[in-house]
Parts: structure tokens; C-alpha cells; sequence
């Protein structure tokens, strides 16, 4: 928009004047209301705007499904805002949304965890069929977690690496990173140690664990 700005290439007159006419290209800034009105209804993800190039905007507009769970969404809640799609396609793709936003959205009863690994909450998850890919997102309760560690532990001592192993084929937030993985199965066995139930054998890095039945044996 600077005076005296000229472009890399330029553009077909005629072809501009034309998609004009037809009402093809933005006249008065309504360009990208538009393009994200069109992919709401299609209840595909909203383009996303690469800024990172000075001068220069990159566009990437999405044809297909990223994660089911928002598409059957927009699918199940036709009355929703733009905005609010706005910020459910940032969530879709694993952007960021303010913790004021978030809120927001969990007082709706849109979404559901702990900020900011947040997904489809239960309620939408439950109407639209999605309860697999729900607790794939939310992870087990503790409860569960703490027998699949028992039952491993039973079979034979295992370092911690071992038993993150074990809770994530399915016990485990999808949503969680590696590292927050890891923390919170060290954060588990620590809770276990100081109630009794297991204890740990050996250098804290490579430490085995071993469950507290089989020590009197």
C-alpha cells in the first residue's frame, strides 16, 4: 500500500477488469469475510496467512478435512459465529487462542482440557460420534493409568521410559507433548512412591521400578 510500490509481475488488465465486473476480486475490503464465510459453509479449515516474508502474503486455502472432530462441528452447530469458527480452525490446527478466548469457549461448551491443550469438548464429541477420538485427546483417568503401571510392574521391573511407553498406547492426552508426556508419568510414579506403591532401584536416570509387594520377597 506505499506510494511508488511496484509489484514483481503484473497482473492481466483485462482479466482484473473483468473478475471486477463479476464481483471475483476484493473491491472494498470484504475479500477475506468472504473467503472464510465460503470455507465455514463448506466446514472446511479457514485459509491460513503467512506473514513471515516481508512484503510479500502467502496464502494456503484448504480443500480438504484436517481433523474430523471440526468439521463435524461446524456440521452439528450450523448458528455458529465466524469468530468463534476462527478461533475452533486455530485450535484444529494446533495455533494458539488467548486464555480469555479459551475460556470462552469452554463456557459454551465447545471445548475441554487444561489450556492450552485443548480439544472438541465431550458434549459435542458425544452428539457427533466422535467418543474415541475424545478420550484419544483427554487420555485415561489416573486411575487406569495407575493399573496399567501395575500390571507392568508385575510382570517385571521396568525404567520409567519403559512404563511412558506403556501409557501411551492409548492412556496417555494425544494432545500432550513428548516432554509433557514424560512428566506426567514421572510426576505418577513419584505420587505412587510416596503412598507406598512402588519404588525405584538403582541411578535416578536409569532407575528401575519395581512394585512395593515384591520387596519383602
Amino acid at each position: 500500500m506505499e506510494p511508488g510500490y511496484k509489484p514483481p509481475y503484473y497482473r492481466n488488465a483485462f482479466l482484473c477488469r473483468a473478475m471486477v465486473n463479476l464481483y471475483m476480486i476484493d473491491t472494498n475490503s470484504m475479500g477475506i469475510p468472504m473467503i472464510y464465510q465460503i470455507q465455514r459453509e463448506k466446514c472446511f479449515p479457514l485459509p491460513t496467512y503467512d506473514l513471515e516474508t516481508i512484503n510479500r502474503v502467502s496464502v494456503t486455502v484448504f480443500g480438504k478435512i484436517l481433523d474430523k472432530n471440526y468439521t463435524q462441528l461446524l456440521h452439528a452447530n450450523g448458528n455458529l459465529d465466524l469468530q468463534t469458527v476462527f478461533l475452533l480452525d486455530r485450535i484444529q490446527k494446533r495455533e494458539p487462542i488467548s486464555h480469555e478466548n479459551y475460556v470462552t469457549l469452554r463456557k459454551n461448551g465447545l471445548v475441554e482440557g487444561r489450556y492450552p491443550n485443548i480439544f472438541v469438548s465431550f458434549k459435542v464429541a458425544t452428539a457427533v460420534g466422535q467418543k474415541t477420538a475424545y478420550i484419544r485427546n483427554r487420555g485415561l483417568d489416573e486411575s487406569v493409568c495407575r493399573h496399567l503401571i501395575m500390571q507392568a510392574l508385575d510382570i517385571q521391573p521396568s525404567t520409567m521410559p519403559e512404563l511412558l511407553e506403556v501409557l501411551d498406547r492409548g492412556a496417555l492426552s494425544a494432545v500432550l507433548s513428548p516432554d509433557q508426556k514424560a512428566r506426567k508419568v514421572s510426576n505418577l510414579l513419584q505420587k505412587m512412591k510416596n503412598e507406598g506403591i512402588v519404588y525405584p532401584v538403582g541411578p535416578r536416570n536409569k532407575a528401575k521400578w519395581h512394585a512395593a509387594k515384591s520387596k519383602t520377597k
